[in-house]
């Protein structure tokens, strides 16, 4: 039988900008493609990120993770991204995972597309 160690969610956070916030173009210029992505699974463990997935749809980029701060996982994802983290810093909603995560279950808006990965430190 597989034994999971519990987990400290205390270092859970979600970083994103949507379309509550911001319009297409802006959107756009934090949007990850897959060859993005693979950077950014490369890069994780320099920006001390362990665990993540990243959400990219027309309406939202935001990424998921597991860091010592929220701020971690936006410069890990403006790494990538032709907008700067100082645009996004301004701009996107940085909250802990637990709260997003209990509100995002409440919603009727479907997620589309998602990518799950762990990189290793």
């Amino acid at each position: 039988m597989l034994r999971h160690k519990p987990i400290d969610l205390s270092s859970f956070f979600v970083v994103g900008v949507n379309y509550r916030k911001t319009d297409a173009a802006v959107r756009g210029r934090f949007a990850i493609n897959q060859d993005q992505y693979a950077t950014v699974i490369t890069l994780a463990p320099v920006f001390d990120v362990t665990e993540f997935f990243i959400l990219s749809t027309c309406n939202r980029t935001e990424i998921y993770g597991f860091a010592e701060n929220a701020a971690a996982l936006g410069k890990l994802l403006c790494s990538q991204t032709e907008g700067s983290y100082e645009d996004f810093s301004e701009l996107a909603a940085f909250v802990d995972g637990l709260s997003h995560s209990t509100r995002a279950s409440k919603s009727t808006h479907p997620i589309f597309a998602l990518l799950r990965v762990k990189s290793d430190p």
